[in-house]
């Protein structure tokens, strides 16, 4: 490490313990942060820094695979219909991150920041991920299908990949992908897991590839 960048990270580390005195547990959205993990950060300060209390020994769960509801959707039938309201993707998204706090994945995100979307990607060259697991350096980028879709798959641009691989490397985390498959019927979410920021598609088949089955929790 040279001395600019010891000098930033005692920067950051800086803005990281006022924010947690200006946020404590909430942001202001009203979402639940760990105030104690030291990853916090002003909502225009940049990214988060690394975990200083990160536990090296914590490994992911592993549990017999469980196949999805099968996709309801149907191939050339035109887009999916996209909610509106408190039925909107984004809500959606939402409920499914917060759901996956029963699987002991904590939000990651910076206080008042949904995600790390393009405009975050433009500032700081990097984007952020969404959760991770308990404190192991083990962070996922979530996304979530509804049982309507036609296929179960993430599908981030080569710039977002990028940035996301570019976050993790620089607080030292391993990325996964979190496919949340989401049955609002029977109120079941299943979550599957693949290492990396992946757009390869939830196997159906036999074939699993990389994939690993991380939980099933009911809403």
């Amino acid at each position: 490490m040279d001395l600019d960048e010891a000098y930033g990270l005692a920067f950051d580390v800086l803005m990281a313990e006022k924010a947690v005195e200006k946020y404590a547990i909430k942001d202001k959205e009203g979402h639940l942060h760990d105030e104690s993990d030291g990853r916090f950060v002003s909502k225009d300060s940049g990214p988060s820094i690394p975990n200083k209390t990160r536990r090296a020994n914590i490994t992911l769960p592993e549990h017999d695979w469980i196949d999805p509801p099968a996709p309801m959707g149907k191939k050339g039938g035109g887009p999916p219909k996209r909610g509106s309201g408190a039925d909107s993707q984004t809500k959606l998204g939402d409920h499914a991150e917060e759901l996956t706090a029963k699987l002991n994945l904590r939000s990651i995100l910076p206080p008042g920041q949904r995600h790390g979307g393009v405009g975050f990607l433009k500032k700081h060259g990097m984007s952020t991920l969404d959760r991770e697991y308990d404190h192991s350096g083990y962070a996922f980028e979530v996304k979530v299908c509804r049982v309507t879709a036609t296929e179960y798959r993430a599908k981030p641009k080569p710039d977002e990949i990028a940035g996301k691989l570019k976050y993790s490397k620089k607080h030292k985390l391993k990325p996964m992908t979190m496919i949340a498959v989401y049955d609002a019927e029977n109120g079941e979410m299943y979550c599957y897991v693949h290492p990396g920021i992946t757009s390869k598609g939830l196997p159906l088949g036999p074939d699993k590839g990389d994939w690993k089955f991380f939980g099933k929790v009911s809403f």
